[in-house]
């Protein structure tokens, strides 16, 4: 998407990843692989939505529910949000597909 010339933000929870990011790499998920510049990263997950196209949920199956509640009142009405994980929640055996 960032070499087509659209925007690229990617929301992480803890300030680490984030930092991890801004080198271009996340040693703890991705180690040795190195992320384009020019994707933005932040921890406020209302920056990272804000004004957005497109929302690409990409997050463990077990962190779904509460990154999706978080989201919840920051997603811009009416563009698609698409599902990029896989999975059922552990506590409830809900398919993600229901969880969103």
């Amino acid at each position: 998407m960032l070499r087509a010339g659209h925007d690229v933000r990617l929301y992480a929870r803890d300030a680490d990843t984030v930092a991890a990011i801004a080198r271009s790499e996340n040693p703890r998920y991705l180690p040795g692989i190195k992320i384009a510049p020019g994707i933005a990263a932040t921890s406020d997950i209302a920056a990272s939505l804000d004004g957005a196209d497109c929302v690409l949920v990409v997050t463990p199956a077990q962190s779904l529910r509460a990154v999706l509640a978080q989201a919840n009142n920051h997603v811009p009405a009416g563009i698609p949000l698409v599902l990029c994980a896989k999975g059922i929640e552990r506590d409830t055996g809900a398919l993600l597909s229901t969880i969103v």
